[in-house]
């Protein structure tokens, strides 16, 4: 996996078009039969998404915000514990919930391959900030 600068970036777009809409496209069209992996539930309630896809890119659809949205009305907050996993619980569980959680993400975290973020984080702390 490489990482693009903002002047590569800039290359590709100038060659190649809008890259975020098309890879957005991309991945919406992989993940719409399958936007996890597991999920654990509490009666008709999903208390826990993990995505751990075969294709390494599980922690890549934390930016399908639509789809998390319409499955967590209520909002939610997300996990990177690896470049390859992403996790989704909803706000208002119950605090042995969260916590249950929140010690197995620093397990993913601590044995991860490729560690990111050790903990539960909103969405909103991840906006991008445009130029």
């Amino acid at each position: 996996m490489l990482y693009v600068n903002k002047d590569r970036h800039k290359e590709l777009e100038a060659e190649h078009g809008d890259l975020h809409h098309h890879s957005m496209t991309v991945l919406r069209r992989q993940s719409q039969n399958l936007l996890a992996t597991h999920a654990k539930e509490d009666g008709d309630r999903t208390i826990l998404l993990c995505m751990m896809h075969a294709d390494g890119l599980g922690s890549s659809r934390l930016l399908l915000l639509p789809e998390l949205q319409a499955r967590f009305p209520g909002g939610f907050e997300l996990a990177i514990p690896d470049r390859s996993c992403g996790m989704v619980m909803p706000l208002g569980l119950p605090t042995e919930d969260v916590l249950t959680f929140s010690t197995m993400v620093s397990s993913c975290y601590g044995s991860a391959t490729t560690p990111m973020l050790d903990g539960f984080y909103r969405p909103k702390d991840f906006e991008i900030a445009q130029d």
